[in-house]
Protein backbone atom coordinates (compact mmCIF):
# COMPACT_ATOMS: atom_id res chain seq x y z
CA UNK A 1 0.00 0.00 0.00
CA UNK A 2 2.93 2.43 0.64
CA UNK A 3 5.18 1.32 -2.31
CA UNK A 4 5.36 4.57 -4.29
CA UNK A 5 4.73 3.29 -7.99
CA UNK A 6 1.93 3.81 -10.91
CA UNK A 7 0.06 0.24 -10.01
CA UNK A 8 0.04 0.38 -6.70
CA UNK A 9 -1.45 4.34 -6.83
CA UNK A 10 -3.69 3.05 -8.86
CA UNK A 11 -5.03 0.07 -6.60
CA UNK A 12 -5.00 2.02 -3.45
CA UNK A 13 -7.86 4.81 -5.82
CA UNK A 14 -9.57 2.47 -7.22
CA UNK A 15 -10.10 0.38 -4.24
CA UNK A 16 -11.19 3.53 -2.11
CA UNK A 17 -13.57 4.61 -4.65
CA UNK A 18 -15.41 1.92 -4.75
CA UNK A 19 -15.74 1.68 -0.92
CA UNK A 20 -16.67 5.31 -0.76
CA UNK A 21 -19.63 4.07 -3.37
CA UNK A 22 -21.20 1.40 -0.78
CA UNK A 23 -19.30 -1.76 -1.79
CA UNK A 24 -17.38 -3.84 0.83
CA UNK A 25 -13.45 -3.78 -0.44
CA UNK A 26 -11.22 -6.04 1.00
CA UNK A 27 -7.21 -5.67 -0.21
CA UNK A 28 -4.11 -8.34 0.49
CA UNK A 29 -0.74 -7.17 -0.08
CA UNK A 30 2.41 -8.30 1.03
CA UNK A 31 3.75 -6.24 3.96
CA UNK A 32 6.65 -4.11 2.90
CA UNK A 33 7.46 -1.83 6.61
CA UNK A 34 7.87 -3.07 10.01
CA UNK A 35 5.49 0.03 10.69
CA UNK A 36 2.67 -1.27 9.01
CA UNK A 37 -0.34 -2.94 11.02
CA UNK A 38 -1.66 -6.53 9.85
CA UNK A 39 -4.86 -5.46 9.33
CA UNK A 40 -6.47 -1.86 9.22
CA UNK A 41 -9.58 0.09 7.66
CA UNK A 42 -7.86 2.70 5.03
CA UNK A 43 -10.35 5.10 3.32
CA UNK A 44 -13.27 2.62 3.50
CA UNK A 45 -11.19 -0.23 2.65
CA UNK A 46 -10.29 -3.34 4.71
CA UNK A 47 -6.34 -4.28 4.49
CA UNK A 48 -4.70 -7.51 5.65
CA UNK A 49 -1.16 -7.09 4.88
CA UNK A 50 0.60 -10.47 4.84
CA UNK A 51 4.04 -10.88 6.81
CA UNK A 52 6.55 -12.23 4.18
CA UNK A 53 9.32 -12.30 6.67
CA UNK A 54 10.15 -10.97 10.33
CA UNK A 55 10.36 -7.51 11.09
CA UNK A 56 14.07 -7.72 11.55
CA UNK A 57 14.92 -8.56 7.82
CA UNK A 58 12.12 -6.55 6.59
CA UNK A 59 13.88 -3.36 7.59
CA UNK A 60 16.60 -4.37 5.40
CA UNK A 61 14.68 -4.30 2.43
CA UNK A 62 12.71 -1.22 2.37
CA UNK A 63 10.46 -0.10 -0.10
CA UNK A 64 10.87 0.04 -2.96
CA UNK A 65 13.04 -3.35 -2.60
CA UNK A 66 11.09 -5.95 -4.86
CA UNK A 67 11.77 -9.14 -2.47
CA UNK A 68 8.43 -8.49 -0.09
CA UNK A 69 6.08 -8.80 -3.08
CA UNK A 70 8.50 -11.51 -4.22
CA UNK A 71 8.15 -13.69 -1.30
CA UNK A 72 4.28 -12.57 -1.63
CA UNK A 73 3.62 -14.46 -4.39
CA UNK A 74 5.16 -18.02 -2.73
CA UNK A 75 3.31 -17.75 0.74
CA UNK A 76 -0.18 -15.86 0.21
CA UNK A 77 -2.07 -18.71 -1.60
CA UNK A 78 -3.60 -20.00 1.84
CA UNK A 79 -4.32 -16.29 3.25
CA UNK A 80 -6.19 -15.43 0.05
CA UNK A 81 -8.14 -18.67 -0.04
CA UNK A 82 -8.86 -18.06 3.89
CA UNK A 83 -9.97 -14.55 3.47
CA UNK A 84 -11.97 -14.74 0.41
CA UNK A 85 -13.95 -17.39 2.24
CA UNK A 86 -14.12 -15.48 5.60
CA UNK A 87 -14.92 -12.15 3.94
CA UNK A 88 -17.13 -14.32 1.27
CA UNK A 89 -15.83 -12.18 -1.63
CA UNK A 90 -17.70 -12.34 -5.11
CA UNK A 91 -15.75 -10.81 -7.36
CA UNK A 92 -11.69 -10.42 -7.45
CA UNK A 93 -9.64 -7.42 -9.24
CA UNK A 94 -5.82 -8.75 -9.24
CA UNK A 95 -2.85 -6.93 -10.11
CA UNK A 96 -0.12 -7.71 -12.40
CA UNK A 97 3.06 -5.93 -11.58
CA UNK A 98 4.88 -7.24 -13.09
CA UNK A 99 3.65 -10.80 -11.14
CA UNK A 100 -0.08 -12.18 -10.96
CA UNK A 101 -1.09 -11.69 -7.30
CA UNK A 102 -3.11 -14.35 -7.16
CA UNK A 103 -0.33 -16.61 -8.56
CA UNK A 104 -0.26 -19.95 -9.33
CA UNK A 105 -4.19 -19.76 -7.53
CA UNK A 106 -5.09 -17.45 -11.14
CA UNK A 107 -6.32 -20.81 -12.94
CA UNK A 108 -8.87 -21.42 -9.76
CA UNK A 109 -9.75 -18.06 -9.28
CA UNK A 110 -9.00 -16.40 -12.35
CA UNK A 111 -12.36 -17.01 -13.57
CA UNK A 112 -13.87 -14.87 -10.58
CA UNK A 113 -11.90 -11.82 -11.36
CA UNK A 114 -10.29 -9.57 -14.08
CA UNK A 115 -6.64 -8.75 -13.84
CA UNK A 116 -4.84 -5.35 -13.65
CA UNK A 117 -1.88 -4.84 -15.88
CA UNK A 118 0.80 -2.17 -15.85
CA UNK A 119 3.72 -3.36 -17.97
CA UNK A 120 4.69 -6.33 -19.97
CA UNK A 121 8.21 -6.66 -21.83
CA UNK A 122 8.16 -10.03 -23.59
CA UNK A 123 10.35 -13.39 -23.37
CA UNK A 124 12.78 -13.96 -20.95
CA UNK A 125 15.70 -11.95 -22.42
CA UNK A 126 13.36 -8.82 -22.64
CA UNK A 127 12.86 -9.07 -18.54
CA UNK A 128 15.98 -10.21 -18.04
CA UNK A 129 17.12 -6.04 -19.25
CA UNK A 130 15.33 -4.72 -16.29
CA UNK A 131 15.40 -7.77 -13.85
CA UNK A 132 17.83 -9.70 -11.91
CA UNK A 133 17.74 -13.79 -13.32
CA UNK A 134 15.11 -15.22 -10.95
CA UNK A 135 12.82 -11.95 -11.33
CA UNK A 136 12.78 -12.14 -15.31
CA UNK A 137 12.07 -15.84 -15.27
CA UNK A 138 9.35 -15.51 -13.15
CA UNK A 139 7.94 -12.15 -15.25
CA UNK A 140 8.34 -13.94 -18.53
CA UNK A 141 6.58 -17.07 -17.64
CA UNK A 142 3.90 -14.88 -15.88
CA UNK A 143 3.33 -12.81 -19.09
CA UNK A 144 3.30 -15.71 -21.34
CA UNK A 145 0.81 -17.98 -18.75
CA UNK A 146 -1.56 -14.70 -18.75
CA UNK A 147 -1.14 -14.53 -22.53
CA UNK A 148 -2.45 -18.41 -23.16
CA UNK A 149 -4.87 -17.67 -20.76
CA UNK A 150 -3.87 -20.64 -18.50
CA UNK A 151 -4.56 -18.23 -15.42
CA UNK A 152 -7.90 -17.92 -16.21
CA UNK A 153 -8.89 -14.32 -15.90
CA UNK A 154 -12.53 -13.22 -17.02
CA UNK A 155 -11.21 -9.98 -18.13
CA UNK A 156 -8.07 -7.79 -18.84
CA UNK A 157 -7.35 -4.50 -17.93
CA UNK A 158 -4.44 -1.99 -18.82
CA UNK A 159 -3.69 1.22 -18.17
CA UNK A 160 -2.85 2.73 -21.54
CA UNK A 161 -3.42 2.16 -24.84
CA UNK A 162 -0.47 0.93 -26.22
CA UNK A 163 -0.08 -2.01 -23.93
CA UNK A 164 -4.14 -3.70 -24.57
CA UNK A 165 -2.46 -3.46 -28.00
CA UNK A 166 0.28 -5.39 -26.44
CA UNK A 167 -1.29 -7.87 -25.42
CA UNK A 168 -4.46 -8.28 -28.59
CA UNK A 169 -1.34 -8.72 -30.30
CA UNK A 170 0.62 -11.71 -28.41
CA UNK A 171 -2.08 -13.48 -26.88
CA UNK A 172 -2.82 -16.91 -27.53
CA UNK A 173 -5.93 -17.32 -26.35
CA UNK A 174 -9.44 -14.73 -27.04
CA UNK A 175 -8.94 -12.73 -23.97
CA UNK A 176 -11.14 -9.27 -23.55
CA UNK A 177 -8.74 -6.81 -23.25
CA UNK A 178 -9.60 -3.20 -22.34
CA UNK A 179 -7.49 0.07 -22.04
CA UNK A 180 -8.64 2.61 -18.94
CA UNK A 181 -6.39 5.43 -18.04
CA UNK A 182 -5.11 5.94 -14.83
CA UNK A 183 -6.43 9.20 -13.21
CA UNK A 184 -5.18 12.06 -10.95
CA UNK A 185 -6.19 14.25 -8.28
CA UNK A 186 -7.01 17.71 -9.37
CA UNK A 187 -8.27 19.23 -6.01
CA UNK A 188 -4.98 17.76 -4.59
CA UNK A 189 -2.70 19.33 -6.91
CA UNK A 190 -0.67 22.43 -6.05
CA UNK A 191 -0.92 24.48 -10.08
CA UNK A 192 2.75 25.83 -11.45
CA UNK A 193 2.46 29.63 -11.90
CA UNK A 194 3.81 30.58 -15.13
CA UNK A 195 7.29 32.26 -14.33
CA UNK A 196 9.09 33.08 -17.80
CA UNK A 197 11.83 30.84 -16.62
CA UNK A 198 12.38 27.83 -17.10
CA UNK A 199 15.30 26.02 -14.90
CA UNK A 200 14.37 23.88 -12.50
CA UNK A 201 14.05 19.86 -13.72
CA UNK A 202 12.64 17.28 -11.63
CA UNK A 203 12.36 13.34 -11.47
CA UNK A 204 10.56 11.15 -9.47
CA UNK A 205 10.84 7.31 -9.89
CA UNK A 206 12.35 4.13 -8.97
CA UNK A 207 16.17 4.10 -9.22
CA UNK A 208 15.87 0.81 -11.77
CA UNK A 209 17.86 0.57 -15.11
CA UNK A 210 14.56 1.00 -17.59
CA UNK A 211 13.45 4.31 -15.54
CA UNK A 212 16.47 5.74 -17.96
CA UNK A 213 18.15 8.00 -15.04
CA UNK A 214 21.84 7.04 -16.57
CA UNK A 215 20.75 8.67 -19.84
CA UNK A 216 19.68 11.93 -17.61
CA UNK A 217 22.55 11.81 -16.34
CA UNK A 218 24.46 11.82 -19.10
CA UNK A 219 22.19 14.57 -21.24
CA UNK A 220 22.77 16.95 -17.75
CA UNK A 221 26.76 16.15 -18.35
CA UNK A 222 25.84 17.71 -22.31
CA UNK A 223 24.14 20.60 -20.44
CA UNK A 224 26.65 21.86 -18.60
CA UNK A 225 29.74 21.13 -20.97
CA UNK A 226 27.69 23.41 -23.76
CA UNK A 227 26.97 26.06 -20.96
CA UNK A 228 23.43 25.92 -20.11
CA UNK A 229 22.65 26.75 -16.68
CA UNK A 230 19.76 24.16 -14.97
CA UNK A 231 19.02 22.47 -11.93
CA UNK A 232 18.32 18.88 -11.58
CA UNK A 233 16.37 16.91 -8.74
CA UNK A 234 15.67 13.54 -8.61
CA UNK A 235 13.95 12.01 -6.31
CA UNK A 236 13.66 8.42 -5.63
CA UNK A 237 15.37 4.87 -4.03
CA UNK A 238 16.52 2.06 -5.59
CA UNK A 239 19.56 -0.29 -6.98
CA UNK A 240 21.19 2.02 -9.28
CA UNK A 241 20.99 5.03 -6.51
CA UNK A 242 25.00 4.96 -5.83
CA UNK A 243 25.55 4.28 -9.50
CA UNK A 244 23.75 7.59 -10.01
CA UNK A 245 25.49 9.09 -7.84
CA UNK A 246 29.19 8.42 -8.43
CA UNK A 247 28.17 9.62 -12.10
CA UNK A 248 26.96 12.96 -10.27
CA UNK A 249 30.47 13.13 -8.84
CA UNK A 250 32.46 11.72 -11.83
CA UNK A 251 30.93 14.30 -14.59
CA UNK A 252 31.43 17.34 -11.89
CA UNK A 253 27.40 17.60 -11.39
CA UNK A 254 26.95 18.15 -8.18
CA UNK A 255 26.36 21.77 -8.35
CA UNK A 256 23.65 21.22 -10.38
CA UNK A 257 22.17 17.37 -10.12
CA UNK A 258 20.93 16.40 -6.55
CA UNK A 259 19.42 13.09 -4.98
CA UNK A 260 16.99 13.21 -2.59
CA UNK A 261 15.06 10.24 -0.73
CA UNK A 262 11.51 9.22 -2.59
CA UNK A 263 8.78 11.05 -1.75
CA UNK A 264 5.34 10.33 -0.28
CA UNK A 265 2.39 10.67 -2.67
CA UNK A 266 0.97 13.45 -0.74
CA UNK A 267 4.27 15.06 -0.93
CA UNK A 268 5.00 14.89 -4.57
CA UNK A 269 1.47 16.78 -5.38
CA UNK A 270 2.17 19.43 -3.51
CA UNK A 271 6.08 19.49 -4.48
CA UNK A 272 5.70 19.48 -8.47
CA UNK A 273 4.58 22.85 -8.85
CA UNK A 274 7.81 24.36 -7.38
CA UNK A 275 9.82 22.98 -10.81
CA UNK A 276 9.89 24.12 -14.58
CA UNK A 277 10.70 21.14 -16.03
CA UNK A 278 9.72 17.70 -15.71
CA UNK A 279 11.96 15.52 -17.85
CA UNK A 280 10.85 11.56 -18.06
CA UNK A 281 13.37 9.28 -19.68
CA UNK A 282 12.19 6.02 -18.92
CA UNK A 283 12.94 3.10 -21.77
CA UNK A 284 9.06 1.48 -21.20
CA UNK A 285 6.61 2.31 -19.37
CA UNK A 286 2.51 1.59 -18.76
CA UNK A 287 1.39 5.26 -18.31
CA UNK A 288 3.04 6.84 -15.62
CA UNK A 289 0.73 8.15 -12.96
CA UNK A 290 3.60 10.82 -12.19
CA UNK A 291 3.59 12.46 -15.61
CA UNK A 292 -0.24 12.58 -15.86
CA UNK A 293 0.38 14.68 -12.68
CA UNK A 294 2.89 16.98 -13.93
CA UNK A 295 0.79 18.13 -16.55
CA UNK A 296 -2.37 18.78 -14.47
CA UNK A 297 0.20 20.68 -11.94
CA UNK A 298 1.10 22.39 -15.58
CA UNK A 299 4.43 20.97 -15.26
CA UNK A 300 5.94 21.02 -19.17
CA UNK A 301 7.11 17.47 -19.98
CA UNK A 302 10.37 15.81 -21.88
CA UNK A 303 9.60 12.75 -22.93
CA UNK A 304 10.80 10.26 -25.40
CA UNK A 305 9.34 9.09 -28.56
CA UNK A 306 8.39 5.76 -27.02
CA UNK A 307 5.07 3.98 -27.84
CA UNK A 308 3.70 4.50 -24.16
CA UNK A 309 4.10 8.23 -24.70
CA UNK A 310 3.33 8.77 -28.02
CA UNK A 311 0.14 6.75 -28.25
CA UNK A 312 -1.65 9.46 -25.75
CA UNK A 313 0.60 12.65 -25.69
CA UNK A 314 0.30 15.10 -28.52
CA UNK A 315 3.36 17.42 -29.74
CA UNK A 316 0.92 20.53 -28.46
CA UNK A 317 1.92 19.47 -24.74
CA UNK A 318 4.74 17.25 -24.85
CA UNK A 319 8.41 17.84 -26.20
CA UNK A 320 9.56 14.89 -27.39
CA UNK A 321 12.76 13.65 -27.76
CA UNK A 322 14.63 10.80 -30.13
CA UNK A 323 15.66 7.62 -27.93
CA UNK A 324 18.32 6.48 -30.51
CA UNK A 325 20.02 9.73 -30.32
CA UNK A 326 22.49 10.43 -27.31
CA UNK A 327 22.13 13.94 -27.48
CA UNK A 328 18.76 14.48 -28.33
CA UNK A 329 17.53 14.71 -24.87
CA UNK A 330 20.09 17.21 -23.95
CA UNK A 331 18.88 19.08 -27.16
CA UNK A 332 15.22 19.11 -26.40
CA UNK A 333 16.16 20.25 -22.79
CA UNK A 334 18.42 22.80 -23.47
CA UNK A 335 15.48 23.96 -26.23
CA UNK A 336 12.72 23.63 -23.47
CA UNK A 337 15.13 25.67 -21.19
CA UNK A 338 15.91 28.44 -23.89
CA UNK A 339 12.16 29.19 -25.01
CA UNK A 340 10.11 29.63 -22.10
CA UNK A 341 6.95 31.17 -23.42
CA UNK A 342 6.35 28.46 -26.19
CA UNK A 343 7.03 25.75 -23.24
CA UNK A 344 4.45 27.62 -20.90
CA UNK A 345 1.75 27.55 -23.76
CA UNK A 346 2.55 23.48 -24.37
CA UNK A 347 2.00 23.36 -20.72
CA UNK A 348 -1.42 24.89 -20.37
CA UNK A 349 -2.26 23.11 -23.16
CA UNK A 350 -1.08 19.98 -21.29
CA UNK A 351 -2.89 20.58 -18.06
CA UNK A 352 -6.71 21.32 -20.54
CA UNK A 353 -6.12 17.75 -22.12
CA UNK A 354 -4.96 15.64 -18.85
CA UNK A 355 -8.14 17.51 -17.08
CA UNK A 356 -10.53 14.60 -18.65
CA UNK A 357 -8.74 11.93 -16.49
CA UNK A 358 -9.69 10.96 -12.70
CA UNK A 359 -9.91 8.21 -10.29
CA UNK A 360 -13.69 8.15 -10.08
CA UNK A 361 -13.67 7.65 -14.08
CA UNK A 362 -10.66 4.85 -13.88
CA UNK A 363 -12.77 3.10 -11.27
CA UNK A 364 -16.11 3.44 -12.24
CA UNK A 365 -15.05 1.90 -15.83
CA UNK A 366 -13.25 -1.00 -13.91
CA UNK A 367 -15.90 -1.88 -11.72
CA UNK A 368 -17.92 -1.83 -14.76
CA UNK A 369 -15.62 -4.48 -16.88
CA UNK A 370 -15.75 -6.54 -13.38
CA UNK A 371 -19.39 -6.53 -13.55
CA UNK A 372 -19.73 -7.67 -16.39
CA UNK A 373 -16.97 -10.23 -17.06
CA UNK A 374 -18.26 -11.58 -13.26
CA UNK A 375 -22.16 -10.68 -13.43
CA UNK A 376 -21.27 -10.94 -9.46
CA UNK A 377 -21.86 -6.78 -8.34
CA UNK A 378 -25.07 -5.18 -8.83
Amino acid sequence: MIYPGGAETRMRAVASAWAKSGHNVYLICAKTSSEELPLEVVEGVTVRRIRVMPDVLLRHFPVPHYLPQALFYLISWPHILFYLRKWRISAIRDSMSPFPGLGLLGPRLGRRGIVGLHILYGGYSSWRKFYSPLYALLGAAGERLLLSGWLGYRAIITDSPWLAKYVQQKRTAPLQVTAIENGIELTRLAVRTAKGQIQRLVNAGRFVEHKGHLDLIDACRQLQEAGVPFTLHLFGDGPLRSLIQRKINEFGLSGSVSLFPALSHDQLLQRLSDYDLYVLPSVVEGLPVVLLEAMAAQVPIVVPKREYATTLLSPEFACFYDPVNSRSLAQTIAWGLQNPVEVERMAAAGRRFVTRFSWERTATLELAELRQATGAIH
